[in-house]
């Protein structure tokens, strides 16, 4: 039996979608037009929920936008909150899907079919992990740009979405829009905690005055560079998409960089870094699909700042003077009222020490290490910051010492030191062609206090070969055992072919260890292979033919070394 909802205007068919926080029906009306139905249980007039729907079809029957899905009608019905909405694209019917199915005739399709399946950005996300590309630039851009204007149109109203992913962005006619509205509340200076977890903001985020959906638009945005859902974000390996970076132009490099500055500078733990306003968001998206967005703008929102700010020390004013009240009255009633202090004592943070502005600047950095080669502006960025920006002088090289043994000790079991020490050598090099010894040895000698992290074994080996050469240049003995040991573990899980590929590389880079070490690898694998029996015939092995094997091994690895040279 069918069930009538919404004063019997809808009729519920089918559950197209399910969550935590309720049901959506394929449902119709009395002219047979197709309809989606949000149904969530145990839920008044007083609910939250309920209050949130009702105001977000107020304004978005005011607005009109292009960008947030309709509410065309609302009702509780036996404790359950029922309200209707256009019905989305399907993933078949889409205009721009069109072509990935043999299917011609999309009229054809109905909701009523079992094959119908509403299309949100996170079908789309999953189909193009199948695909032999992924999105360029433009098509990100095209994606994340109308959902920040949806989100600004409701904060201009005063209102927070709370459930911003993937899955509540859907498509009308080829539009994306920003859909499920059920937890949608007044934007107060308490922000409760609610949404789906991998997209919810961190509680130190809302503590320290973050919007939660500006955090769920970047957690959205990182999605929809990698592939990977929010847990992910700050691990290296899920920087890009599934089908890699070496798939991608070098313009869509250069604009993940770039996206990812955006996701930092929108998640920051310092509020002088993040965006104030929603749009300017939408302007650095924007700016980056038309290649003009040229560096990274951390100060982009100071003004804004500003005003933020003024407000937020008005409301701890008026709460320290409460504070401050109450306890006059009661030393007044207890007869040990003293005259307040003449001058009022202004404390003060201590200005950051020279090292901590390096680590600071080291932590905006690091998420864009990996293309490091093609950004020259972190070399600049380097010599301003050491040079004049925390007046380390050319004749002071104590206290740079001191700056660089502090980056490698703080630094120490973390992923942001890996990313690091990638930069050593071409940094190094740098100062080293410009004449600069005094750096250079600076660096050397700091970084022989140090050894590397444990996690660095998750380096490739053309990594851990570049920084072994660069080690046994310049002579680094203490953390060059750790590479060393990096490597072997590394190289101990290649194929026999790769293994000669990498014989060649490090013969090309001078590592005699590593050939020795590619060598010795190889000499086991056959030892192992053929100690117990004979090659050719399977047979037991004679005494005499084990007394030869290693001879043999070694004409095996000689041979085999040479033929892949040739």
């Amino acid at each position: 039996m069918k069930l009538s909802v919404i004063n019997s205007k809808y009729i519920l068919i089918k559950v197209i979608g399910e969550g935590g926080f309720g049901k959506v029906w394929l449902a119709n009306d009395d002219n047979n037009n197709f309809f989606a139905v949000k149904q969530i249980k145990n839920i008044t007039p007083q609910s939250h929920e309920y209050k949130g729907v009702m105001h977000y079809k107020k304004i978005s029957d005011e607005l009109n936008s292009n960008y947030l899905i309709k509410i065309l009608d609302i009702a509780i019905e036996n404790d359950t909150l029922y309200y209707a909405m256009p019905l989305c694209d399907s993933i078949k019917t889409s205009k721009e899907y069109f072509e990935e199915f043999e299917e011609n005739d999309v009229s054809e399709i109905s909701p009523l079919d079992d094959k119908w399946e509403p299309r949100t950005l996170q079908t789309d996300i999953e189909l193009q992990r199948s695909k032999n590309e992924w999105f360029d630039r433009h098509e990100i851009c095209a994606y994340i740009k109308p959902i920040i204007k949806a989100v600004d149109t409701l904060s201009q109203k005063g209102f927070l979405h709370r459930d911003i992913k993937p899955a509540n962005i859907m498509f009308f006619n080829g539009v994306p829009c920003l859909g499920d509205v059920g937890l949608l509340t007044a934007d107060t200076v308490s922000v409760s905690s609610a949404g789906t977890p991998y997209y919810l903001a961190p509680k130190w985020f809302i503590d320290s005055h973050g919007n939660p959906d500006i955090w769920g638009l970047a957690m959205t945005l990182f999605t929809l560079l990698s592939g990977s859902t929010p847990e992910l974000y700050g691990r290296q390996a899920y920087r890009f998409p599934p089908q890699g970076k070496e798939k991608m132009t070098t313009k869509n490099i250069i604009a993940w960089d770039n996206y990812y500055q955006i996701i930092l500078n929108a998640t920051s733990k310092n509020l002088r870094e993040r965006y104030a306003r929603i749009s300017d968001f939408a302007v650095d998206v924007e700016l980056i699909a038309t290649d003009n967005f040229n560096k990274p703008t951390p100060d982009i929102n100071a003004q804004h700042f500003d005003t933020a700010l003024r407000k937020h020390r008005l409301r701890k004013n008026i709460i320290m003077g409460i504070v401050a009240l109450s306890m006059l009255v009661c030393t007044f009633f207890i007869g040990r009222y003293t005259s307040p202090p003449t001058k009022v004592v202004e404390y003060l943070p201590a200005p950051k020490s020279t090292y901590d502005k390096v680590l600071e600047f080291i932590d905006h950095r690091t998420n864009i290490l990996k293309n490091w080669k093609t950004n020259k502006n972190i070399i600049q960025d380097f010599d301003k910051l050491i040079d004049e920006g925390i007046n380390v002088r050319s004749d002071s090289p104590r206290e740079e010492f001191h700056v660089w043994s502090n980056i490698f000790a703080v630094y120490k079991d973390s992923d942001h030191k890996i990313e690091y020490y990638k930069l050593l050598p071409f940094l190094v090099e740098h100062y080293s062609k410009q004449g600069n010894n005094q750096r250079v040895e600076n660096i050397v000698k700091a970084l022989k206090e140090y050894p590397l992290p444990p996690n660095y074994s998750r380096a490739t080996i053309k990594e851990l070969l570049e920084f072994s050469k660069f080690m046994h240049k310049y002579n680094i003995t203490i953390p060059k055992t750790d590479v060393d040991s990096a490597l072997n573990n590394k190289l101990k899980e290649q194929t026999t072919d790769e293994l000669v590929k990498i014989y060649h590389l490090a013969k090309k880079y001078n590592l005699e260890m590593s050939m020795i070490s590619i060598r010795n690898i190889l000499y086991r694998r056959y030892m192992h292979e053929h100690r117990k029996s004979d090659p050719k015939s399977g047979r037991m092995a004679s005494r005499k033919e084990l007394f030869l094997l290693p001879k043999l091994a070694d004409k095996y690895v000689k041979e085999l070394l040479k033929e892949k040279e040739k």
